[in-house]
């Protein structure tokens, strides 16, 4: 499960550059881990409440790309790992065009009286369905990734749980009209796709069912494609596509 917040960056939070201040990322992502746990049904206020507090532990952060005064932008928040006492979190922002532009890793414990507890059993109950789970499509043809999108016949489809794939399976494409395969994946639960060529318009209607893309991936195995994501070595890549898709 992930939360998914959307917004826009103000002059307020930008620096002398009119780029989104490096600190505001860090209010960004208290902001997601708070929707993450509405989500899960268990705010952060009634933890407090409990005298319960998430603390952070550790942040690594790369940032890829600039986010300027009045992007757009989408993060997403998902547990990478948890157990009752410790989390991992991952942070994703993409801009408007889907350009992943900072990862973020987050560890985070549970404090109470100054002291890092075990979350109680019923409590974590409620967390636990929500760890690393993604759902990844990846368009193929002939056991490999097919370079153009809208000319794929089948979807290969890898459920994740805490970075590794435990099931997969095949699935036929629907007929291709504008915007069909990326509402077909999202009524499958897809979260996740990874693509080599594709137009323009069909990303837009990946951005509209809130999918992450990944675009501009090599025509190989869809397995090895899938565990380079996991592993944070794919990234995606501004294509050219004179196709329709």
């Amino acid at each position: 499960m992930r939360a998914v917040t959307k917004r826009k960056i103000y002059a307020y939070e930008c620096d002398i550059y009119s780029h989104l201040n490096h600190s505001r990322y860090f209010n960004y992502f208290e902001e997601a881990r708070s929707l993450f746990f509405n989500s899960a049904k268990l705010p952060i206020n009634y933890l407090t409440s409990n005298s319960l507090f998430v603390f952070v532990t550790n942040i690594q952060s790369d940032f890829k790309n600039e986010l300027p005064l009045e992007e757009e932008i989408t993060i997403f928040t998902y547990l990478e790992d948890s157990n009752p006492l410790k989390m991992r979190w991952r942070h994703l922002i993409f801009d408007i065009n889907n350009n992943l532009c900072n990862s973020t890793q987050v560890e985070t414990v549970f404090i109470k009286e100054k002291k890092p507890i075990r979350l109680p059993k019923e409590l974590y109950k409620k967390l636990e369905n929500f760890r690393m789970k993604k759902t990844i499509a990846i368009p193929v043809e002939n056991e490999k990734l097919c370079g153009h999108f809208g000319h794929c016949k089948q979807f290969a489809v890898y459920n994740v749980e805490e970075n590794k794939i435990v099931e997969e399976k095949l699935l036929d494409a629907p007929d291709h009209t504008p915007g069909a395969f990326p509402k077909f994946l999202s009524e499958k639960g897809v979260e996740v796709v990874i693509a080599g060529g594709m137009g323009h318009k069909a990303q837009d209607h990946f951005k509209t069912q809130e999918i992450e893309l990944i675009t501009g991936a090599s025509e190989e195995d869809p397995k090895v494609l899938v565990n380079s994501y996991l592993e944070g070595k794919l990234k995606s890549k501004e294509v050219k596509c004179d196709h329709h898709h």
